[in-house]
C-alpha cells in the first residue's frame, strides 16, 4: 500500500450539509507481480453507528457519509468528537492482500431544544378577589434536547402585565 497519510483520515460534522456531511480519500497500492489486478474492500462489518462507509472496489476511493437521522449522531454534544475506524483491504488476483486503517472523526453540534408541553400546561385562569388556589394559575413547561447530557434553563423573555395580573416563570 502506498497511501499518502492525508488519504487515511477524514472528518465530518453532525448536521453538516454538502462537504461537511461527507469525508473521502483515495487509497493506492502497487504489486510487484507483473500485470496483477487489485480489488479494494472493507473488512468485517463496518460500523454504522453515526453513518456509512463505502469503498470503490476498482479505484480505492472511500467515502464516509454521516447520517443525521440516527439517534447516536444527534446525541453528540457541541464539540464532542468520536472516531470511527474502518479496515480497507486490497487483494490481488492471486489472493494476496494487505490491510489499511481509515479513521473518520465525527464532531457534534449544538441541537436546538424542543418544547414538549402538554396543551393543558399552556393556560390557566384565576378569579378576582380569589384566595389560595383561586388567586393563582400555574403550569409546568417541558423541553427535550437530542444532545446527550445537555443542561437547560428557562427564562421569561419579559414580564407581561395584563389587567392587574403579573405572570412570572419560575426557574
Amino acid at each position: 500500500i502506498t497511501n499518502a497519510v492525508t488519504q487515511l483520515s477524514g472528518s465530518v460534522t453532525e448536521d453538516g450539509t454538502g462537504a461537511a456531511g461527507t469525508a473521502s480519500g483515495t487509497l493506492t497500492a502497487t504489486d510487484k507481480d507483473a500485470n496483477a489486478t487489485r480489488a479494494w474492500s472493507l473488512t468485517g462489518t463496518p460500523s454504522t453507528t453515526y453513518g456509512t462507509m463505502v469503498i470503490d472496489a476498482t479505484t480505492g476511493v472511500w467515502t464516509y457519509a454521516i447520517d443525521n437521522t440516527l439517534v447516536a449522531t444527534q446525541a453528540l454534544k457541541k464539540g464532542e468528537k468520536v472516531t470511527q475506524s474502518y479496515t480497507a483491504r486490497v487483494t490481488d488476483d492471486q489472493g494476496a492482500y494487505v490491510d489499511q486503517t481509515i479513521n473518520v472523526e465525527i464532531t457534534g453540534t449544538n441541537d436546538t431544544p424542543e418544547i414538549t408541553n402538554a396543551v393543558t400546561q399552556l393556560s390557566g385562569s384565576v378569579t378576582e378577589d380569589g384566595t389560595g388556589a383561586a388567586g393563582t394559575a400555574s403550569g409546568t413547561l417541558t423541553a427535550t434536547d437530542k444532545d446527550r447530557s445537555e443542561e437547560h434553563t428557562s427564562e421569561l423573555q419579559s414580564h407581561v402585565r395584563i389587567s392587574y395580573a403579573v405572570f412570572c416563570l419560575k426557574k
